[in-house]
C-alpha cells in the first residue's frame, strides 16, 4: 500500500519563526477525529531554525515530518514547494 492510499489528507505547513503558532497548528492537526493524515512542516528560516524540542513529542509520530530549507526561499517559493510535495488528495496548506 502506498502512502497515497494510506492517508486521506496531507497538512502542509510553511514555517518561518513563530513557534507558538506552529505548536497550535500541530496540536490542531493531532486533534482531528480521523487518524489518516500526514503533517509536513517546511522551515524557511535556515539562519534561525525551529528548536525541534518544541515539537519533539509530535515528531515521534511517523505521520509528521519536518524539513529545513538549505536557503531562505521566501514566502512565495516556500508555499510553492509545499504545493508540489503533497502526498494525498486533498492537501491543505
Amino acid at each position: 500500500m502506498s502512502k497515497q492510499d494510506q492517508y486521506l489528507i496531507t497538512f502542509a505547513v510553511p514555517y518561518y519563526s513563530e513557534p507558538r503558532f506552529l505548536v497550535e497548528v500541530v496540536e490542531s492537526v493531532f486533534a482531528q477525529s480521523r487518524p489518516d493524515w500526514l503533517l509536513t512542516i517546511y522551515d524557511d528560516n535556515p539562519d534561525d531554525p525551529l528548536d525541534l524540542e518544541q515539537i519533539a513529542e509530535y515528531l515521534k509520530d511517523s505521520r509528521v515530518s519536518y524539513h529545513l530549507n538549505a536557503t531562505n526561499l521566501g514566502i512565495g517559493s516556500n508555499w510553492n514547494l509545499l504545493s508540489l510535495i503533497h502526498i494525498s488528495e486533498p492537501t491543505r496548506l
